[in-house]
């Protein structure tokens, strides 16, 4: 019985340790310019899945300028499950910004869930019609699994199997 008792303890610490989450941050593009990236294959984060997003964008739109004119998108380099998106594009008129001044737009969300993959990514904001600044801070933070559930399977899986050999022992 003892056995049994340490694989429960196993299973239970590997069904801890499997929750734990991770990580990864990506970036706007300053008004005015654009980038490309790529995300590596021997990355931490490649073949992981996205639990989750946490958008946090603060913009300034200097005096003389609209926010609403404010533009920026993002690509990320996520394999999107079905029903998700693989990008974010925010326009400061959709989230109903207007003139001079100081601008936050928050969400947390699960609307990028998929599996990151090793690719090319990019972000752009033109900054055509507006003139103003991304402000520190300002990111898309993922989280994701940084572990397979497989060693949890393995432990529920030996759990079963001593489960069944102390059932048949105790019918001898």
């Amino acid at each position: 019985m003892s056995r049994l008792r340490y694989l429960l303890a196993l299973l239970v610490g590997s069904l801890a340790a499997s929750s734990h989450a991770a990580t990864i941050t990506f970036n706007f593009a300053p008004v005015g310019n654009s980038y490309l990236a790529f995300l590596p294959g021997d990355s931490p984060a490649v073949g992981k899945e996205v639990t989750s997003a946490k958008i946090v964008l603060d913009v300034e739109s200097f005096p003389g300028s609209d926010a609403a004119n404010f533009f920026t998108d993002i690509g990320f380099p996520i394999a999107p499950f079905a029903g998700h998106e693989g990008g974010l594009a925010l326009v400061g008129a959709d989230l109903g910004w207007s003139g001079a001044g100081t601008f936050r737009y928050f969400e947390e969300t699960t609307r990028f869930n998929g599996t990151f993959i090793s690719t090319r990514f990019g972000a752009e904001t033109p900054g055509q019609d507006f003139d103003g600044a991304i402000l520190d801070g300002s990111r898309i933070e993922f989280t994701y699994v940084p572990e397979p559930a497989t060693i949890a399977l393995a432990a529920v899986g030996a759990l079963c199997i001593l489960a069944a050999e102390a059932r048949r022992r105790g019918r001898k």
